[in-house]
């Protein structure tokens, strides 16, 4: 489904891997991760999360995005 919303899109992959994302965005330049987040509690585990990866690899960010209010539960 992502492949076929963003395949008109030049600057936009998608990608399937095995291991750490922060292992696999490191090997792309740039190196921006996108993450959903629905509630609090998705943001605290994601928070964690993108501050270990940046203490493995300070190059990639991690930008969260909220969705509509619809979308919540």
């Amino acid at each position: 489904m992502l492949v076929a919303m963003t395949e008109k899109l030049d600057n936009v992959s998608v990608d399937i891997f095995e291991g750490l994302l922060v292992l696999t965005a490191s090997r792309r330049t740039p190196t921006p991760v996108l993450r959903g987040i629905r509630a609090i509690s998705d943001y605290e585990f994601e928070l964690q999360m993108a501050l270990m990866n940046r203490k493995m690899e300070p190059r990639v960010e991690t930008v969260f995005m909220m969705p509509a209010e619809q979308y919540l539960t």
